[in-house]
């Protein structure tokens, strides 16, 4: 854990209980994917609180929108050739399954191309708004864009074994041990991602396809 960690947790006061507002969801979720090696697909966030208000303060990250293509036909072809390229960089490495796999661990159903900027120099996609993270309530988990798009261009398929293995690699006693250092020992949030941690390795275990 690094003290930068251990300052936003600080930063409320005390461990964070359910009932996780916007600004202690955007905390939790960058301290996650920092403990689970995502930490670069995330903007740096810690929170505050101020005259009894929570707030979450994120450092800028450079990158392009994606939901709304540009006006120029010429940048808008460019974007979407770096967009395909960051898709095919991303996957090489596991790392597009990995961050579908921690927004489903978070219970973020909102994870769609207007909160994803990308970064055409480091071929990367930063991950931002993970306010509406911890909705646990939808019966069906829905997939990042990032995934779809990259199924729809023939990228990716089967989970990539990179993924696979860094998942099983996140024993309930791990997780646990890491989310005790951000909630309360009975948070029903901890309840919900072992549950999904559990649910998400039995089904990969048993698909003859290994798709998320």
């Amino acid at each position: 854990e690094s003290g930068g960690q251990r300052r936003a947790q600080n930063s409320f006061g005390q461990l964070a209980p359910d009932g996780l507002n916007v600004a202690r969801r955007e905390v939790l979720t960058h301290n996650v994917a920092h403990r689970l090696g995502l930490g670069s697909h995330v903007p740096t966030t810690a929170g505050f609180t101020k005259n009894g208000q929570d707030y979450s303060a994120q450092e800028k990250v450079d990158g392009h929108k994606l939901d709304k293509p540009p006006k120029d036909p010429k940048e808008e072809k460019d974007i979407k050739n770096h967009f395909i390229d960051t898709l095919k960089h991303t996957h090489a490495n596991g790392d597009l399954h990995k961050l579908s796999i921690l927004d489903m661990l978070m219970g973020n159903n909102d994870r769609g191309l207007q909160n994803v900027l990308l970064d055409k120099k480091s071929k990367q996609f930063h991950l931002i708004d993970a306010g509406r993270t911890l909705d646990y309530d939808k019966e069906k988990f829905i997939p990042s864009r990032l995934l779809t798009h990259a199924e729809h261009h023939g990228i990716s398929k089967n989970i990539h074994p990179e993924a696979l293995k860094w998942l099983n690699s996140i024993t309930d006693k791990s997780a646990g041990k890491m989310l005790e250092d951000y909630v309360e020992p009975d948070s029903h949030f901890k309840g919900h991602f072992l549950d999904r941690l559990h649910n998400l390795k039995m089904h990969l275990a048993h698909s003859p396809t290994d798709k998320l």
